[in-house]
């Protein structure tokens, strides 16, 4: 046991040290929920880096460490001053957002709302559209939305000074920031609304039985009302599912095998590489719900590339870059 608790904390340090700007960094299944616990307590705190803190929410998320909450809200001391603080403010709400409970949930939207009152909007969109995402429809866009107008309305005020002043190099450069963010806030708002309402369909069904085949849908990104988030939202409920209820756990490997068997050959012999896809996706998420592939799919599967991007795989022995 201490053995494998070594072999475990070694792959989750590889992990935490592994470069994601060149390198795709999955979450190093399969996990030990309580070996996870501890190296998330121990390297939480207010000197970790953004992205650091990031890789340790995902840890957090996909293990629904629920006691680690604490670890997580102790980060949060509006003392944010640089970008790191801001980063690793939003990743830890974040982790609140998916591993809270209501209380804790509601104490984390609150110091939501106060951080988008002291947070540069351009540097750090990317970081609260994520906190946005992670509370999902309990949370909804406004709140976003009202921080980015308030950008776009001095954005608006400095090309209209600089304009009428002559200064014509800074007002090019003020009316380019503008209509930049104007498209950034509409195609982000738009997709959170999108995202939250699908989610909210979903959650709304009253049997977790009933929500696998959408869930499946989200995760293996055929719909065209599919993003990245909505795929990885989709494997962290399937997750829930299967723990929350050992006997379903079946049923979300048998949905995905029979998906896989759909995309086994395209009717059009040029989009037969995306169905390819698919099929090695479904398959990995069939091993993940711990179901066994029969020779054919086994064969297939083990000649097939894996990017590291499917959340449902088990890759004991993926290899992780750390930086030059």
């Amino acid at each position: 046991m201490a053995e494998e608790e070594s072999q475990g904390d070694k792959r989750l340090e590889e992990y935490l040290e592994a470069d994601e700007k060149y390198n795709v960094v999955p979450v190093p299944t399969p996990l030990d929920k309580e070996t996870v616990a501890k190296f998330v307590r121990n390297h939480v705190d207010d000197k970790q880096t953004g992205p650091r803190m990031e890789k340790l929410v995902r840890l957090a998320t996909f293990c629904d460490l629920r006691d680690c909450v604490k670890v997580f809200e102790d980060v949060l001391a509006k003392k944010e001053h640089e970008p790191d603080d801001y980063a690793r403010s939003a990743a830890a709400l974040c982790a609140i957002a998916w591993i809270g409970n209501d209380q804790e949930q509601g104490d984390a939207k609150t110091y939501f709302h106060a951080l988008l009152g002291r947070t540069k909007v351009r540097p750090h969109l990317r970081q609260m559209a994520g906190v946005c995402f992670a509370f999902g429809p309990k949370e909804g866009t406004a709140k976003l939305n009202q921080w980015i107008q308030s950008e776009v309305d001095k954005l608006e005020a400095a090309w209209q000074e600089h304009e009428q002043n002559g200064r014509e190099q800074e007002a090019e450069d003020a009316r380019r920031a503008l209509v930049a963010l104007r498209s950034n806030r509409d195609s982000m708002i738009a997709r959170l609304e999108r995202a939250n309402g699908i989610r909210g369909e979903i959650e709304e069904m009253p049997k977790p039985s009933m929500r696998i085949p959408k869930l499946a849908k989200y995760y293996i990104d055929t719909s065209k009302e599919s993003t990245s988030e909505l795929s990885y939202w989709s494997a962290m409920k399937l997750i829930r599912i299967a723990e929350q209820d050992a006997a379903l756990q079946p049923s979300i490997a048998k949905h995905f095998m029979g998906m896989a068997q759909t995309f086994a050959k395209s009717s059009q012999p040029d989009e037969q590489y995306k169905f390819d896809l698919y099929r090695a996706r479904c398959l990995r998420a069939v091993e993940f719900f711990d179901e066994e592939l029969d020779e054919e799919n086994r064969e297939w599967l083990d000649k097939q590339d894996d990017g590291g991007t499917a959340a449902l795989a088990l890759r004991p022995e993926w290899k992780y870059q750390g930086p030059d």
